[in-house]
């Protein structure tokens, strides 16, 4: 997941701001980036960031932060660890997208673009959350609002900022312009496909190999010693307001219960249900009719085998192409209707218990199916009123410690001593280690990214935070000490030093056996007898096209790859390619050109993408020349 999060990690930024307007439809993603809110309290230490002079508060940063942090965690769930939010740099993301509305809030008005109060009230009648029975709801409106402790004229400033930069945005977009011929090469990248095959070498074979002396190791510490440099670290005492110890001071009512059921209906009555399982066959992406005749009679090969009895989870190992599934023998879990492309559902909720399908064609390719288990609850409302229950006790118990961190800090303005509010709500002070960011901030508390943040923006003469809302509630720190990224000696860093060697020489004698590899190969020798010569794996990813912008096993250097595969001449071996830690070498199997029968078919479709990515760029290309003519400052030290 981490290398898919990488190599989108480029297109990930460079669309974002599309994200965050499709988010917007849900309401809060834009609260606190941009508008007349901007610059309250962002005077003075409070800012993080100045656009043309127009300040940008740790507030709004931080509830910019948050929200984006949300929706990654949202699109990746357990999968956003550390480490891949170090790689997303969502601190940066966040700010740049505050700078980038600013800007665009600022041009609009200077090109005297404005929203009237029919368009304001018309957008903001147009969202769904707001409505019932497809009709704007002012009581809904209100209390949800209130809810989300949003004062409506603020919310309705946010949309008029939101709709006065999206203007801006389709007037810049309006000139873009597509050729035919520009429509007929994408086509072709897109479709021109290659099949490679190959073999390759891994460092950390090679790293039981490896020698060092101590000369070695020092001068390799003295060689590369800024790669050891600690990060800044930084140590505060804080105070938790935790919603776990607060659930018991508040009980939703049986209305509030009853109308987030009526809210979230689709979750808790789910109708009937089916387990099943499936065994699937892909068919490539623009199969001829032989490739898909290939496909289907492999399938019904194995159709034939469950028919005469053997077992289907077995076969689900052994053949099905659904990387999710087939390790468990095909098993899909239970699914209600609407979750599975619509072929596939009607297949699977017209089989009986224990019976197995005949072949299922959709998008993907062909299915068997075979239904475990069918269920339907008769009493959705009762089954889930206790979870719903504690789910509003939580977050009743969560906004009831927002309120009392609030007015924590309010005392904390008046008298600045954390052991005195501590002592009024009955909390312990803790002190955190000295951290930096993604480390454990200490023993008890793990490395929480909004605190981590909020922890390097503060300072000796800016010492507490304004409470900072987490998923384990909320957060009051105050400031003690700061240490600056140093050289550790190289005593104290031996094992880390001699790691980064070992690795160093692996990798190079990684690279010497490639070399060798492909010059055996340039010279006639079969590439099984190489592949066993050097102990070597076989490479052989799915065929892809010249436009290919993910290939798992070449994983953050897809379009490097695709870009040299399509260089090579037939029977012509690669130079060794790296991939982190590991060489390939391969060579052209199979060439499949474009079917330029379905160009025309395809042309419209193609044509409007196309159009669409030159308008996206033609607005980065717009965003970026204002980033450049403006005068933007940020606060020292923000992302150190």
């Amino acid at each position: 997941m981490l290398d898919v999060m990488r190599q989108n990690l480029k297109s990930l930024q460079i669309f974002l701001w599309l994200v965050i307007a499709a988010f917007i439809g849900t309401i809060f993603f834009v609260w606190g980036q941009g508008g007349a809110q901007r610059g309250a309290g962002a005077g003075g230490t409070n800012a993080v960031a100045w656009v043309n002079g127009e300040p940008i508060s740790y507030t709004n940063f931080e509830r910019s932060y948050r929200n984006i942090y949300g929706f990654y965690r949202q699109l990746y769930g357990d999968n956003l660890t550390e480490e891949a939010l170090k790689t997303l740099q969502l601190e940066q993301v966040a700010l740049n997208q505050l700078t980038q509305n600013v800007l665009l809030e600022q041009t609009a008005k200077k090109y005297g673009i404005d929203v009237s109060d029919e368009e304001l009230i018309s957008e903001i009648h147009g969202m769904s959350s707001f409505q019932t029975n497809n009709q704007f709801d002012p009581t809904l409106y209100k209390n949800i609002l209130a809810q989300n402790r949003i004062a409506p004229d603020n919310f309705e400033t946010q949309v008029k900022s939101s709709l006065l930069t999206r203007k801006l945005e389709l007037l810049i977009k309006q000139t873009a312009r597509v050729s035919d011929q520009e429509v007929l090469d994408e086509y072709v990248a897109q479709n021109d496909k290659i099949a490679i095959e190959g073999a390759l070498v891994k460092a950390d074979a090679y790293k039981e190999r490896v020698t060092m002396s101590d000369e070695e190791i020092q001068a390799y510490y003295d060689a590369h010693k800024q790669d050891f440099t600690t990060p800044p670290r930084v140590k505060v005492q804080y105070l938790h307001y935790d919603p776990q110890t607060l659930k018991d001071e508040v009980m939703p009512t049986e209305e509030e219960i009853k109308a987030y059921y009526d809210a979230n209906v689709s979750e808790f009555d789910k109708g009937r249900e089916v387990k099943a399982r499936h065994i699937l066959f892909r068919t490539p992406q623009n199969a001829t009719e032989e490739q898909i005749a290939e496909v289907k009679a492999k399938a019904e090969g194995v159709l034939k085998q469950i028919q005469e009895g053997a077992d289907f989870a077995e076969l689900a190992k052994t053949y099905s192409e659904d990387p999710g599934s087939k390790e468990n023998g095909g098993d899909l879990g239970f699914f209600n209707k609407g979750r599975m492309v619509p072929e596939f559902e009607d297949a699977a909720f017209a089989l009986a218990v224990g019976q197995v399908s005949g072949l299922v064609k959709t998008q993907f390719g062909f299915h068997i199916l075979k239904v475990d288990e069918i269920r339907e609850e008769t009493d959705p409302y009762g089954k889930a009123k206790p979870e719903i229950t504690e789910r509003l006790k939580l977050a009743k118990a969560q906004e009831l410690a927002g309120e009392r961190a609030q007015i924590a800090y309010e005392d904390l303005l008046n008298t600045p001593n954390l052991q005195d509010v501590a002592a009024k709500d009955k909390l312990q002070v803790q002190v955190s280690n000295l951290f930096g960011k993604g480390e454990p901030i200490d023993d008890k508390t793990a490395a929480i990214s909004q605190v981590q943040e909020a922890a390097f923006t503060l300072s000796a003469d800016q010492k507490f935070s304004e409470p900072i809302e987490t998923t384990s509630g909320y957060y009051i720190i105050e400031f003690l000490e700061s240490k600056d990224p140093y050289i550790p000696e190289l005593a104290d860093i031996q094992d880390k030093v001699s790691e980064a060697l070992r690795q160093e020489k692996a990798k190079a004698l990684a690279k010497t056996d490639a070399e060798a590899m492909q010059a055996a190969l340039a010279a006639g020798t079969p590439l099984q007898d190489v592949t066993a010569t050097f102990k070597a794996e076989a490479f052989a990813p799915r065929p892809f096209a010249r436009s290919q912008s993910y290939i798992s096993e070449a994983r953050g250097k897809s379009e490097e790859l695709a870009k040299l595969a399509f260089t090579l001449r037939d029977g012509e071996y690669s130079a060794p390619f790296e991939i982190e830690s590991t060489y390939c070498v391969f060579r052209v199997k199979e060439r499949t050109p474009a079917d330029m029968k379905t160009f025309e078919q395809e042309k419209a479709a193609l044509t409007e993408q196309l159009l669409k990515r030159k308008q996206d760029a033609q607005f980065r290309e717009f965003v970026d020349e204002l980033k450049q003519k403006a005068d933007i400052k940020y606060k020292e030290g923000l992302f150190s």
